[in-house]
């Protein structure tokens, strides 16, 4: 008898736009995701970040790290983060150690904080826009900012980037996995130093180009996906962003009955971080 698997579906990027937002609600409500992780950078989360507090039993809330998106919200400090960096401008300045780590430690807890103002409650589980979290110096920083803002040393799950991408075209796929694999072993050697919790499994990278198979990529996730891992999507309805056409494609499969036909097949059942340690 197969027994039934247990995995978090989390939609990133909650507060990036309305139209991300929007959709990210309507397939919590639906059940069709069970966790979403918050850019309290953004100006629209004072506004959408209370929307979200009547799914809290029902889903996982949780802080996404940006540095990359959004103005930092220590910006006014002028301690040397006073404008969002490119992905490329992060990478480079993280392993050639020109973040300034006390800079990193206060916009860090800037955001975690903003999301107990907003919300009410510290975030479920931690992870960062574009991985960034896993660099050196940022990881270095969030674990400092962590133990500051959290009592008890109760620091929620933080997302280990400890998958592969599915495969298109060489190039574009080898990109791909170059950011996703920065960090990711050095970065599971300090969470495991520090005795703090991650997710054992990850899924959800591919290359948002061309047209891809939603449907078939889904598919791969969750069947590929271990028992307690965590798969990631980036859903979004009428989102005006640079992967907005991606984003559509996402949102209309996971809001559609093939989407819970394929759960149902995969006898995998979407749960929270608590079921997960519970079982």
């Amino acid at each position: 008898m197969t027994l039934t698997k247990r995995v978090i579906v989390c939609a990133d990027d909650f507060a990036l736009n309305e139209g991300v937002s929007t959709a990210i609600i309507e397939l919590l409500n639906n059940r069709a995701i069970s966790a979403t992780s918050c850019m309290t950078t953004s100006p629209l989360w004072p506004e959408w970040g209370p929307r979200l507090k009547a799914l809290t039993s029902t889903a996982d809330i949780g802080l996404h790290l940006d540095l990359t998106e959004f103005t930092p919200l220590s910006a006014q400090l002028a301690d040397g983060l006073s404008q969002p960096l490119s992905i490329g401008q992060t990478i480079l300045k993280a392993y050639s150690r020109q973040l300034p780590l006390a800079a990193l430690v206060r916009e860090l807890t800037e955001q975690l904080q903003r999301f107990y103002d907003v919300m009410g409650f510290n975030p479920h589980f931690i992870d960062g826009h574009q991985h960034i979290h896993q660099f050196p110096r940022i990881r270095d920083a969030l674990l400092i900012a962590c133990k500051n803002h959290f009592k008890n040393n109760a620091v929620p799950p933080i997302r280990l980037v400890n998958g592969y991408p599915f495969f298109s075209t060489w190039r574009d796929s080898a990109l791909k996995l170059l950011i996703h694999a920065l960090g990711r072993n050095a970065f599971k050697r300090v969470l495991d130093k520090a005795n703090l919790r991650y997710y054992n499994d990850f899924k959800g990278i591919y290359v948002f180009k061309g047209n891809p198979n939603t449907a078939f990529l889904f598919q791969q996730f969750v069947q590929q996906i271990s028992p307690g891992g965590i798969i990631m999507c980036h859903p979004g309805h009428h989102s005006t962003d640079s992967i907005g056409h991606i984003r559509e494609q996402e949102y209309v499969f996971l809001n559609s009955a093939a989407w819970h036909v394929l759960l149902q097949t995969e006898k995998v059942e979407l749960c929270h971080y608590q079921q997960l340690t519970a079982s």
